[in-house]
């Protein structure tokens, strides 16, 4: 494919910066406010910000007035270099800005009149109007969160305009559509922002109009009655939430806390403090039973404690492992439709005896093949938060929900999960429409949300865009002009003459036609890769095309080029522009190792001569370190673009997957120069379980596995096994438990690098014949992506070890067909004395659905555990 030249594109994208910042403009535009008035009527006329010009308050403003006031002073400030000066309260004059309530204010009575203002019912609870002449200013409103409004309004006229230009004479009557506007912020998986970080983020949410900020916790808040969660993970502490709640309420923020009460804990659940409330080792939801109620409703008073809203979101999501374990024998009896609607009815009795609204997730209520069976089973006070993340025309989830008689909520998404930069164009669409069914049900709110599935590596200040557009549709959502929004959002974020050139970066780096970008990221580089089609992999088709690779380093070129031209100019949050180059430099580093990989097998597969290997040597070696030192400088990016707005807690877990790439690139490179080209990262040990899972489809769920070996440990330096289960695995060496395994795929950081361990079995060898044991127990869930694979509900594992003599030689184990499995094992199995004569043999999975690589037994590295 013929390349682009960056420096060509340099030239072509000055020019369109100088168009952009030059060209003609939409009315909407002129004033730049976000998100769009309700009612904007232009005047003749102008209004000059000078020194002298004051802000003014009445005799009697309340503190919520006063602050208003010295917020819109600061942010004007900002503008124009020098602090306005606060006039006599109630003093009419030229050249001010009178802000304040006309019931308890004459003077804002009186310009309200003069500039032609009236309230209306729809101003009456969040509403404002704003009016700007030749003779100054006015902001006034009937509630003290629309005055905050009304300056948000007026600074951003400013902004746009800037510090040498007159404010244009306006009238503006304006209300929001929607009651509840806001975002959900995921901070749980990874990213622990700083308090400085969470205040910037409620100081936006506030300046676009949003009143509402969800909290998603996990095991990241610091329970005093369980004092061991939360350590080492950046948790919020009673104090911080104090502080935050505090700070928000002069924002008129109202912050609500969701603590999952149910499912999506699985990290919480690998607590040893916590494990006894699971549903089954390694689950990611909670049993049902008195004492897991005990549990969470301890969690719950400590939570309200701190958290002053009326509402508490009980999560209960995604709870797919619940009848699998604790509670299997309630879903038989009843069905696991009514055993969720039980466990509903009694947390939304605890919310109610303690003043709270219980807000919940909708998808397992909605995604049930009879939804009624829940909903005609829970109390019609539950507020049902309906999430679908999709674009799509329309979203039928809300009339499933609104048929029912239910107050909803609706929870659009940013689509920024598990990709190394949003999917931006998907998100408009799911957050305009999914808003506007929720509308068209008087849908209490619409909310958008965040996610950080993998560990929180998708960083979180490239959010702003989508929150800001989740702000204009909930609040104008009649307002259709997209580009209208991108040019002043951008320019009221980064400055004048940004919005087209960023708009052309969001559009390049948002592609990836692979799969989920992290995902693709962080995998072995030689591990097969599928194309997606949907959200599931394509077996026919184990390679990306080479067409697809090359455009998305052709995209990454251009963003970058992009990116240095806007240097520059940008005037606002500079530092966005070094996340969005880390973002290209991630794409350009993906595409160069994949094409290195494929290069390297196309080499080995056309029978080199040896003059020719001998020339490949050093030119592939030098390519493989190469990739590893861009790899390793993306590593240091990162690191320093996370504690830009994060603590430290939880960023060593994707340090920690950068180094397992950079070792893997160093290690190709030792391999190319010793004339190894082509690679398969993959031992052979297999996926194994009793045969009967796949001969009789039937549910071995407990299985335990044998396998002998003759060895000197004299003779041996280091004997190592690695090991995952399906899904809890207890480890025996001649006899001796060595390991328990039960950790289960998951989105947040601490878990995933359990799913892999190494054991160092040396000191339990003995003298002629040894024996590892295998005890395996599979239990289960409606989610299968969290498996492995297999036959389901059979209990397996994956295995594989190397036995490093003195005299160098490897001797590997792999766990295969050579292994003998029972489902009935008798007594002293694990011994080395056991008879597993009649035994059969335990059986591979020829379609797993995780590829395992090989561990470094020598330095402790572990092996890449990759999702298909």
């Amino acid at each position: 494919m013929r390349n682009r030249s960056p420096q060509k594109w340099v030239v072509w994208i000055t020019l369109v910066i100088g168009l952009t910042a030059a060209g003609r403009t939409h009315a909407a535009e002129n004033f730049g406010i976000l998100p769009t008035p309700q009612k904007v009527e232009s005047q003749n006329g102008s209004f000059t910000i000078n020194r002298e010009t004051q802000v003014v308050l009445g005799k009697d403003a309340t503190d919520a007035e006063r602050f208003a006031a010295e917020d819109l002073r600061t942010a004007l400030q900002e503008i124009y270099g020098f602090q306005l000066p606060l006039g006599a309260p109630d003093t009419s004059r030229p050249n001010s800005i009178v802000i304040g309530k006309p019931g308890t204010n004459q003077l804002v009575n009186k310009l309200m009149q003069e500039h032609g203002l009236s309230f209306s019912a729809k101003t009456k609870e969040q509403g404002y109007v704003l009016g700007i002449s030749d003779q100054g200013i006015v902001i006034a409103a009937e509630n003290e969160p629309g005055l905050l409004y009304g300056t948000m309004s007026l600074r951003q006229i400013a902004q746009v305009q800037g510090a040498k230009k007159p404010l244009p004479a306006v009238r503006i009557h304006d209300w929001p559509h929607l009651k509840m506007r806001g975002v959900q912020e995921e901070t749980a998986y990874g990213q622990a922002s700083t308090m400085e970080n969470y205040k910037a983020i409620i100081r936006f949410i506030a300046q676009y109009k949003m009143n509402t900020y969800f909290i998603y916790l996990e095991d990241n808040y610091r329970f005093k009655k369980y004092p061991s969660i939360g350590v080492g993970r950046g948790a919020f502490d009673a104090d911080q939430i104090n502080e935050l709640e505090a700070y928000a309420k002069q924002y008129h923020i109202e912050l609500i806390p969701i603590f999952e009460m149910l499912g999506n804990q699985g990290t919480l659940l690998m607590n040893a403090e916590v494990l006894p409330f699971s549903e089954y080792p390694g689950s990611h939801s909670f049993a049902t039973d008195d004492a897991a109620f005990e549990f969470l409703e301890n969690c719950f008073l400590e939570l309200i404690d701190v958290f002053d809203s009326k509402y508490f979101h009980a999560g209960l999501d995604e709870s797919w492992d619940l009848g699998f374990g604790k509670t299997e024998a309630a879903v038989k009896k009843d069905g696991r439709g009514l055993v969720h609607a039980q466990h509903y009815r009694r947390l939304n009795k605890l919310f109610k005896d303690h003043d709270k609204t219980m807000i919940m997730y909708g998808d397992v209520i909605v995604n049930r093949k009879d939804p009624s069976v829940i909903l005609n089973a829970i109390p019609k006070d539950i507020v049902l938060m309906d999430w679908v993340y999709g674009p799509k025309q329309h979203y039928d989830s809300v009339d499933k929900l609104a048929a029912h008689d239910f107050p909803l909520m609706v929870l659009p998404g940013l689509n920024n999960w598990s990709r190394i930069f949003p999917t931006t164009s998907a998100a408009l669409i799911n957050i305009r429409n999914f808003t506007l069914d929720g509308i068209r049900h008087n849908a209490l709110g619409s909310f958008t949300s965040t996610w950080g599935d993998f560990g929180s590596k998708n960083l979180r200040e490239m959010n702003y865009f989508g929150y800001a557009y989740g702000a204009e549709v909930t609040w104008s959502p009649q307002s259709t002009d997209v580009e209208s929004f991108y040019n002043r959002f951008f320019t009221l974020h980064n400055g004048p003459g940004t919005a087209t050139p960023l708009r052309a970066v969001f559009a390049l780096l948002e592609k990836w036609p692979f799969g989920l970008p992290i995902v693709d990221y962080f995998r072995h580089p030689f591990a097969p890769r599928y194309e997606y089609g949907g959200r599931k992999p394509d077996a026919s088709k184990t390679a990306h095309s080479e067409q697809d690779l090359w455009r998305v380093r052709e995209d990454a070129r251009v963003a970058e080029a992009l990116i240095a031209a806007l240097r520059p100019v940008i005037t606002r949050r500079k530092g966005d522009l070094d996340y969005y180059e880390y973002c290209a430099r991630m794409h350009r580093n993906y595409v160069r190792g994949q094409l290195l990989v494929r290069s390297l097998r196309d080499f080995a597969a056309s029978d080199p001569s040896p003059e020719q290997i001998a020339a490949a040597k050093q030119r592939f070696a030098r390519e493989a370190r190469a990739v590893r030192d861009e790899t390793l400088a993306l590593r240091n990016t990162f690191q320093e673009l996370w504690l830009r707005t994060n603590q430290p807690d939880n960023l060593q877990f994707a340090v920690d997957e950068y180094d397992m790439l950079i070792k893997a690139w160093d290690e190709t490179a030792t391999r190319a120069e010793a004339g190894v080209f082509a690679f398969d990262s993959r031992p052979a040990s297999q996926w194994i379980y009793h045969p009967h899972g796949f001969e009789k489809q039937e549910q071995v769920q407990h299985a335990s596995f044998r396998k002998t070996f003759e060895v000197d440990p004299q003779d041996i330096e280091l004997a190592g096994i690695q090991v995952q289960g399906d899904t809890h695995v207890k480890l025996f060496v001649n006899g001796k438990q060595i390991g328990e395994q039960f950790a289960r795929r998951n989105f947040s950081a601490p878990v995933n690098p359990h799913l892999l361990e190494l054991y160092d079995i040396k000191s339990y060898l003995e003298p002629g014949k040894n024996v590892i044991a295998v005890e395996a127990h599979a239990y289960g869930t409606e989610n299968r992506q969290l498996e492995p694979g297999g036959p389901e509900r059979c209990g397996g594992f994956h295995l594989y070890g190397e036995l490093i003599g003195k005299n160098g030689q490897v001797t590997p184990i792999f766990s295969d067909s050579s292994w003998k499995v029972s489902d009935k094992p008798g007594d002293d199995w694990t011994s080395t004395g056991y008879d597993d004569a009649n035994w059969p043999s335990a059986q591979g999975d020829e379609k797993p659905t995780v590829w395992i690589s090989y561990p470094d037994f020598r330095t402790g590295q572990k092996g890449f555990s990759d999702q298909r």
